[in-house]
C-alpha cells in the first residue's frame, strides 16, 4: 500500500534565536524591556511594533510561539487580541455611520428585529431606551460587576439548561436571548460600565444592518481598505490555530466546552466557547497589523477611514464622565497634554494585548503576549520602559518597514532548520525548513507532481535553490516553506540558499551542511495540532479523521536507515532501493508492527514512507509516534488521531 506524497503537508519544526526581526539601534531599550517582561512574568513569548509619523520603525518577536516545537515568535505571528476587537467593530460600526447607513441615536431593538429578539422576550422595558452610542460608549446598562459577565461565567450555560461539554453550537443569538430575559442594572446612557455583551450585542446589529456576516462586514469596510489582510476570527482548540498564530499558555485548567477533548481542559484550548465573544474579544491579529489599523483610523497611514467629523464624535467627552480618562466610542482616551491618547488593551486567559497611539512625536505602538500576566505591575513597569524610551528618540530610523510585511515585497530568509536532526542546517536528501518573511502567499500551498510524476520544484511561483541547485517544495507559506535539500550537497561545509518569488529572489543565506539524522514528519502546515499520516481509505489523519484500530496508516521521514542502493536526485526508487533493516515503531504505548519501509514513491532520494498497522489494543484519541532504528529515534511531538 503506497501512497504519493501530494497534498500532505510536511510542517518542520525550527530551533531559532529569542529574538526575530531586524535590530533597531535607537530602540535596542525595547529589545531589553521586552526580555525582562518575559522573564519577570515566566511570559514564553511576545512581539512588539512600533510606527511614528505612520511609519513602521520597530518589529520584533521574543522568546517562543510554541514551546513543545521550539518555534519562535515572529514580528507578525499572530496572537489572539481579546478586547482590542473592540475597537475594531467600534471602527467598522463608525463607518456605517459616516456613510449614512446607521445613526449613533438609533434605538438598537428596531435594528435587532424579531429575528434576534422574538416579540415578548424583553424582561426590562428600558432596553427600548438603548442606543448605538450606548453601545459604543459602554453605557448601555448592563455592570457585570453587579450582576455577571455572559461571555466569562456559566450563566449562560445555566441559565439555558445546557450541561458541558455542549453537544450543539451556542450562538451569539443564544447569548442575547438569554440576556434579553434578564434586568438591566442601571438606565442607559447615565454612566459608564464597561460591558462585553454591549460590544457583542453591537457586533451582531452591524451585521443585521449590513446583511453580510460580521467578519466580512469589518473585513471589508475596514481592513481591507487599510492593507490588513491577515486578521481573523480566532478558533478555541489548538486544532483550529491559523497559518502563524502562536500557542496559549495558562495554568488554570476548566471544564471542556467542546465534545471530545476531555472533561477538563487547559483555560485557553477550549475552556470558554470562543465562537459567542466574536466583536468583543475574538479576532487574532499581529501587532504590526494593530498598529496598521490604529494609523489607518484618521489617514496617519493610508487613506483615513473616518473623516475628520466622525473623528471628533469618536473622541467626544460623554457627559457622565466630567473629568479623568474616560471612553469615547470605541477607544479609551487619555488627555497627555496637548496630547489626546488613544488606547485599548485585551485579555484573556493564555493572552495579553495593549494599542496605545498617542500625538506626541506621533508615536503609535502595539504589544502582544501567549501569556496573561498575574499582576498589572510588570505591565506597568514595561508600559513606562517603552514609553521612557520612545520619548527619548531624536533621530527616529528612516524608511517604512511596513511594504517589507505585504505579501508584494521581495521575500527574506532568516533560517534554515533540518527537520530531522532538529539543529541549524540542512542535510543532504532530508527535509529542510526555511523560516523568514513573503516567503510564499498569503494562504498556504501543499506539495504536487509534475507531469513527471515527481515533486515539483515551483510551487506557487516560488523555487528554492540550494547553492543554485533547485529544490522539491513539500509546503509553501508566507513565513516558511519545507523543501527536500538535495543529494549534490553531500561533503559540502556549507549551502548558499535563495528563495525566488514570482521573479523576486531573496539575498543568499548561508547554511551549515549537516549529516542525516532520524526524523518522522506527520505535523500540519501551522506546525501543530492536525497530524499529517494518511488513514488506510487515503484520507488525511486528524481528530475529526482518526485512523481504526487495525488499520494500516503512512508516515513519511528521513534518517531512519540508510538506502542500500543510494538513490540520486529524482531516480525513481524501486525494491533495490528498499532499507536494510525495517525501523521499529511505537504509537501512544504499544510496539507497532511496519509493514514496509523504503523509499517514497514518486518522491525523491532520501524521503522515506513507513506503513505502520495501528496495535489493536492502541487508546484512543491522540497517540504519539516514535520510530527507531540502528541511526536512532524520531523525536517526540509526531502524534496521529485512532478512534
Amino acid at each position: 500500500m503506497r501512497f504519493p506524497l501530494f497534498a500532505i503537508l510536511l510542517a518542520l519544526l525550527p530551533v531559532l534565536p529569542a529574538q526575530t526581526g531586524t535590530a533597531v539601534p535607537a530602540l535596542a531599550a525595547l529589545d531589553r524591556a521586552m526580555t525582562n517582561y518575559l522573564g519577570k512574568t515566566k511570559t514564553n513569548g511576545g512581539s512588539l511594533a512600533v510606527t511614528q509619523g505612520g511609519r513602521l520603525v520597530y518589529a520584533r518577536g521574543f522568546g517562543l510561539a510554541d514551546t513543545a516545537l521550539k518555534t519562535p515568535v515572529q514580528p507578525d505571528s499572530l496572537f489572539r487580541i481579546g478586547s482590542i476587537s473592540k475597537p475594531i467593530t467600534s471602527m467598522t460600526t463608525l463607518r456605517l455611520v459616516q456613510d449614512g447607513r446607521l445613526s449613533l441615536d438609533a434605538p438598537i431593538v428596531p435594528l435587532l428585529g424579531t429575528a434576534v429578539l422574538p416579540a415578548g422576550i424583553l424582561a426590562d422595558s428600558r432596553w427600548n431606551q438603548i442606543t448605538v452610542r450606548h453601545l459604543l460608549q459602554h453605557s448601555g446598562g448592563w455592570d457585570a460587576e453587579a450582576s455577571f459577565d455572559p461571555l466569562g461565567s456559566y450563566a449562560v450555560v445555566e441559565g439555558l439548561g445546557l450541561t458541558l461539554p455542549l453537544r450543539q453550537p451556542l450562538t451569539v443569538d443564544d447569548v442575547i436571548r438569554f440576556m434579553a430575559k434578564q434586568p438591566l442594572q442601571f438606565q442607559p446612557g447615565t454612566r459608564y460600565a464597561y460591558s462585553n455583551f454591549g460590544m457583542l450585542l453591537l457586533g451582531r446589529l452591524i451585521e443585521r444592518v449590513a446583511g453580510v456576516p460580521y467578519e466580512t462586514l469589518v473585513r471589508d469596510t475596514v481592513l481591507e481598505p487599510m492593507g490588513i489582510q491577515r486578521m481573523a476570527l480566532g478558533g478555541a482548540l489548538p486544532a483550529q490555530r491559523r497559518l502563524g498564530e502562536v500557542e496559549y499558555y495558562s495554568a488554570a485548567r476548566l471544564p471542556a466546552f467542546y465534545p471530545g477533548i476531555g472533561a477538563e481542559v487547559p483555560a485557553p484550548d477550549g475552556g470558554f466557547y470562543f465562537e459567542v465573544i466574536q466583536g468583543a474579544g475574538a479576532w487574532i491579529a499581529s501587532p504590526i497589523d494593530l498598529v496598521r489599523f490604529a494609523n489607518g483610523v484618521d489617514g496617519r497611514k493610508g487613506p483615513a477611514l473616518l473623516r475628520p467629523e466622525t473623528i471628533r464624535q469618536m473622541t467626544n467627552r460623554p457627559s457622565f464622565t466630567p473629568t479623568g480618562g474616560y471612553y469615547g466610542l470605541g477607544w479609551m482616551l487619555e488627555q497627555n497634554g496637548a496630547s489626546l491618547d488613544w488606547l485599548h488593551s485585551g485579555a484573556l486567559e493564555g493572552t495579553y494585548a495593549l494599542l496605545y497611539r498617542s500625538d506626541l512625536g506621533g508615536v503609535c505602538f502595539a504589544m502582544t503576549f501567549n501569556g496573561l500576566p498575574e499582576s498589572e505591575t510588570a505591565v506597568d513597569e514595561l508600559l513606562e520602559a517603552i514609553a521612557g524610551t520612545l520619548l527619548s528618540v531624536r533621530q527616529w530610523p528612516t524608511g517604512d518597514a511596513f511594504d517589507s510585511f505585504l505579501p508584494s515585497a521581495a521575500p527574506r530568509v532568516a533560517g534554515a532548520v533540518s527537520a530531522a536532526a532538529q539543529v541549524a542546517g540542512v542535510s543532504p536528501g532530508g527535509l529542510v525548513s526555511l523560516y523568514g518573511m513573503n516567503l510564499g502567499p498569503v494562504e498556504a500551498l501543499g506539495t504536487r507532481l509534475d507531469s513527471s510524476g515527481r515533486v515539483a520544484t515551483s510551487l506557487g511561483g516560488v523555487e528554492v535553490l540550494f547553492d543554485g541547485l533547485s529544490a522539491p517544495l513539500l509546503y509553501v507559506s508566507r513565513n516558511q516553506i519545507n523543501a527536500v535539500a538535495p543529494m549534490a550537497l553531500k561533503g559540502r561545509a556549507l549551502a548558499r540558499v535563495e528563495v525566488v518569488r514570482n521573479g523576486q529572489r531573496s539575498s543568499t543565506f548561508t547554511a551549515s551542511v549537516l549529516d542525516t539524522a532520524p526524523g518522522v514528519f506527520t505535523l500540519s502546515g501551522n506546525g501543530r495540532a492536525l497530524a499529517v499520516a494518511l488513514n488506510s481509505d487515503g484520507a488525511l489523519n486528524g481528530e475529526q479523521a482518526p485512523a481504526a484500530r487495525g488499520s494500516v496508516v503512512t508516515l513519511w521521514g528521513s534518517g531512519l536507515e540508510n538506502f542500500s542502493t543510494v538513490l540520486q536526485d529524482g531516480e525513481v526508487p524501486s525494491g533495490a532501493n528498499a532499507l536494510r533493516n525495517a525501523p521499529r515503531a511505537r504509537i501512544g504505548d504499544q510496539a507497532a508492527d511496519v509493514l514496509y519501509a523504503g523509499a517514497a514513491p514518486g518522491f525523491v532520494a532520501g524521503v522515506l514512507q513507513f506503513n505502520v498497522r495501528v496495535p489493536a489494543n492502541a487508546s484512543a484519541g491522540r497517540a504519539f509516534v516514535e520510530l527507531s532504528s540502528a541511526d536512532g529515534s524520531s523525536r517526540q511531538g509526531v502524534w496521529l488521531w485512532v478512534r
